[in-house]
């Protein structure tokens, strides 16, 4: 099988390190080439065949991706890999075209399911915080109030990256009542992808600081 190529930008040799040793375990994925930020990633990722596109950065993460917030990032599969666990953090990545936000914490455990959600064109988040699970909002919009207090905690659960599974244990339901949840969700709301009930959630702030996705 030949595994698809994987673009790491980072300056962080142990950062480096440690995806390379979590990607040289995969039978589907390598690391074809590393780049220093400073390098024009954007560029080589438009010429060569790159399945998706690594962002560790050690900086700051506005600073780090201003030089192409005027290009078309969309067309690229861009994952974030980022030290800072925070809300705005994950906005960010995701307006910029990110379809992917790992805090560094969770690269050995999780970096291998993101890029799977990458190549699937799905969007996923891991980041860290305490272990409490996320708490319904309160409902203070015109589109949420469409849907009951359990509707909004299904997709809060979705938007956190939650398996239909997961969310079924959690909720004490059947993993069949979790997909009529989201069918709901998606008739009433017009979300028919995973991507787009993540953005639904981090623009009418269903997703909080520090939580564990």
């Amino acid at each position: 099988m030949t595994k698809r190529q994987i673009l790491l930008v980072s300056e962080s040799t142990s950062l480096i390190q440690t995806i390379q040793h979590t990607l040289s375990e995969s039978t589907q994925f390598q690391i074809s080439h590393c780049l220093s930020p400073d390098k024009d990633w954007f560029r080589f990722c438009q010429n060569n065949n790159t399945s998706v596109c690594l962002l560790a950065p050690t900086q700051d993460l506005k600073s780090f991706i201003q030089p192409y917030k005027e290009h078309n990032t969309t067309n690229i599969k861009t994952i974030i890999i980022h030290p800072y666990a925070d809300i705005q953090n994950v906005q960010l990545a995701f307006k910029f075209g990110a379809c992917g936000y790992i805090s560094n914490d969770y690269i050995t455990t999780h970096l291998v399911e993101c890029i799977h959600h990458a190549i699937n064109e799905t969007a996923y988040i891991k980041i860290s915080g305490d272990r409490s699970q996320p708490q319904p909002s309160q409902i203070n919009d015109e589109k949420l109030s469409m849907l009951s207090d359990r509707e909004v905690e299904v997709l809060q659960m979705i938007a956190y990256g939650y398996t239909y599974q997961d969310i079924s244990e959690k909720l004490s339901v059947s993993p069949k009542s979790v997909e009529t949840y989201r069918s709901r969700i998606s008739q009433k709301l017009n979300l028919d992808t995973r991507y787009k009930m993540i953005r639904f959630a981090l623009d009418h702030n269903l997703i909080h600081k520090n939580i564990d996705i």
